[in-house]
């Protein structure tokens, strides 16, 4: 997976520029950072985490340190619905499908986005 460092740059920029102090950004292998979190303090338990994978989707890994972390919510944004569908039964053993909604970011193609909330299930 790719690490994008400019990525993480211009999230900063951008929630500077709109005030915004409740976020992190960080550029590193997911699997990896999420292993740091489960040896150390976990996440954050009024945080929301945003997972946006490449088309392959999460590295099994990553899925499974993520769902043991049990983050209060995952978004999760995927540009390929069949890995997604592939990888929701995973989330479902502990998380509930809140909202799931396709976006058209690619007009006039068979491509589009599916953005997923899952919240942690009581």
């Amino acid at each position: 997976m790719l690490s994008v460092k400019s990525a993480s740059e211009d999230g900063v920029c951008n929630a500077a520029a709109k005030g915004i102090q409740n976020v992190a950004f960080v550029t590193q292998k997911m699997k990896n950072y999420l292993r740091e979190l489960l040896l150390g303090d976990g996440v954050d338990q009024q945080s929301a985490v945003v997972v946006d994978p490449p088309r392959a989707g999460l590295h099994p890994k990553a899925l499974a340190r993520l769902i043991e972390l049990r983050p209060p919510n995952i978004l999760y944004v995927s540009c390929k619905p069949t890995v997604f569908a592939h990888e929701l039964p995973y989330f479902l053993e502990a998380y509930t499908l809140k909202n799931l909604e396709a976006v058209d970011l690619f007009p006039h193609t068979d491509h589009v986005e599916l953005l997923a909330w899952l919240s942690l299930a009581e």
